[in-house]
């Protein structure tokens, strides 16, 4: 994953997205905190999960929605609660921030 940043991610468990994100009991996600100082960002804004090739990504009944952007710039909102599935170079918009999904270590495009 590619902040909007440039910071990197590997991703290789699932993860909480947001400003400071926290786990609800039982919850095993890693946590990726992400600085936000116009505040769009949620506490805990989404969960995103890798299953090998495809990213499924849940908005958390965030503040200001989330949005998987395709690559031919098709956007889809997210309902809260609903797991929608990102691919290799699609784009998460989470309020005013967004990362791009890039191919892993070894992996290839699609």
């Amino acid at each position: 994953l590619e902040l909007d940043t440039g910071e990197k991610h590997v991703l290789s468990a699932s993860a909480l997205v947001g400003r400071a994100p926290e786990r609800r009991d039982g919850d095993t996600h890693l946590l990726l905190a992400w600085p936000d100082l116009g505040r769009t960002l949620s506490k805990t804004h989404a969960l995103i999960e890798w299953s090998g090739s495809v990213l499924w990504v849940t908005d958390l009944s965030s503040t200001n929605g989330t949005v998987i952007v395709s690559p031919s710039d098709d956007r889809q909102l997210l309902a809260p609660g609903v797991r929608a599935a990102a691919a290799i170079g699609w784009t998460i918009a989470f309020a005013d921030r967004s990362m791009r999904i890039l191919p892993g270590p070894g992996a290839s495009a699609a």
